[in-house]
């Protein structure tokens, strides 16, 4: 509702002051290819995506997209800023496809406070996550960025920055909502966090910036498949399972507090590159939620207007095998699948090579070239869709071609 009645305001302020204010309209865009050599793990951009690219595919939806902004200057200390992004996604809406929308009410030049939809800040690639030019790669390590399925937060938040020893030092703190979607191979749901809080702090100094954050949310719903879950835990009589129906309430996720830590930094070395993020993910109060630890190491070199790149990527987290005492899991094996499948749904465990060559064809347009090695362990498929029935380890080399513009 915030958002709507935002948005409602300032396109009525940005009409009525359209005469006397600075409007600034950009486009960006991106057209991928995208083809594996796996029957077993379809590669995807993010947990959120239903669609799976396997061997023999030729994909043009997963990172294909279509992107524009407007910056309207409303007066010396306020602006708006809107940004919608087409792409192919599990649900289709013109909500999901907004992916920032803000009043920014600035009174001194170091100050700056933000409401409505923005990005949201837990990764060094945030606020251009979507813009392909911008990035150095042909796409962003899927072991930090795709476990995370919430693009934007609806609130508010306060920014501050410091000159500090020939730098400048940022801060940030920011409140509000998010939803996105979770999907496996058979079903997409719909999950919601609220309460979200989060700090970060980068010092950006001549060649190199250092960036630490911090953010913590709440759970606010249930999704369909867990609550059939429990329900069909709760049937099984006591005589297979004696303590089915306590079990079964440890499935639950509403309310759960998760935890999201990451640090991150960029260095120019002449004509290096060299870039580094690390992150962990933790849910104290819940075992359905492991703590996931997630990272990479890219290094860069350009030359002329080519750049070749490699980068090392990992994502680790624990494993969940039902170890129940007294459970007769000969006369519920399919439930018992079913309970370990649930489990492990965020257990990602997997590490990446990746190797690429872009070609910067002009200041706003580049051609990349992708070339990733995943290995994937037992259970560890989370960021892929996995259309077998025991999450087995395997190899997956993932080709990805895409061209980038910004206008």
């Amino acid at each position: 509702m915030l958002l709507k009645v935002l948005l409602l305001v300032s396109s009525l302020t940005s009409f009525s002051c359209f005469a006397n204010s600075n409007m600034q309209f950009s486009a960006f865009g991106t057209l991928a290819l995208t083809t594996t050599d796996s029957d077993t793990y379809g590669y995807r951009k993010d947990v959120s995506y239903d669609k799976g690219v396997f061997s023999g595919d030729l994909d043009l939806l997963s990172h294909s997209l279509i992107g524009g902004q407007v910056n309207v200057g409303l007066s010396n200390e306020f602006d708006f800023v809107g940004q919608a992004v087409i792409k192919d996604m599990a649900k289709k809406s013109l909500d999901n496809y907004l992916t920032m929308a803000f009043l920014r009410y600035a009174p001194k030049p170091e100050w700056a406070i933000r409401v409505g939809r923005t990005a949201i800040d837990i990764f060094l690639i945030t606020e251009y996550r979507d813009i392909g030019i911008a990035n150095p790669w042909a796409t962003v390590p899927n072991e930090v960025y795709s476990i995370i399925p919430f693009r934007f937060v609806d609130g508010a938040d306060i920014n501050y920055q410091l000159r500090l020893n020939e730098g400048t030092l940022t801060s940030k703190i920011f409140t509000g909502k998010s939803d996105s979607y979770l999907s496996t191979s058979n079903i997409t749901e719909k999950i919601q966090v609220d309460n979200i809080l989060g700090a970060s702090v980068s010092y950006d100094k001549s060649d190199w910036i250092i960036q630490a954050r911090y953010s913590a949310a709440q759970l606010a719903n249930e999704t369909q498949s867990t609550l059939a879950l429990i329900g069909a835990i709760n049937t099984v009589p006591v005589t297979i399972w004696p303590n089915a129906s306590s079990f079964s309430q440890t499935l639950r996720v509403l309310n759960t507090n998760i935890k999201y830590l990451s640090l991150s930094y960029q260095q120019y070395f002449n004509r290096w590159l060299l870039t580094t993020e690390f992150s962990q993910v933790k849910a104290n109060d819940s075992p359905v939620i492991p703590t996931i630890n997630s990272g990479y190491l890219g290094l860069s070199y350009q030359f002329d207007q080519y750049t070749i790149y490699g980068v090392s990527a990992f994502s680790q987290s624990d494993n969940y095998q039902f170890n129940e005492t007294n459970v007769i899991e000969a006369a519920i094996p399919e439930l018992i699948n079913a309970v370990e499948g649930n489990m492990n749904f965020y257990a990602t465990n997997q590490n990446t090579i990746s190797l690429g060559l872009r070609w910067d064809i002009s200041a706003n347009m580049a051609l990349s070239l992708q070339w990733s090695h995943s290995n994937i362990k037992q259970q560890g498929g989370t960021l892929w869709i996995d259309n077998s029935d025991n999450s087995p380890k395997d190899h997956v080399n993932t080709l990805l071609l895409s061209m980038s513009f910004s206008l």
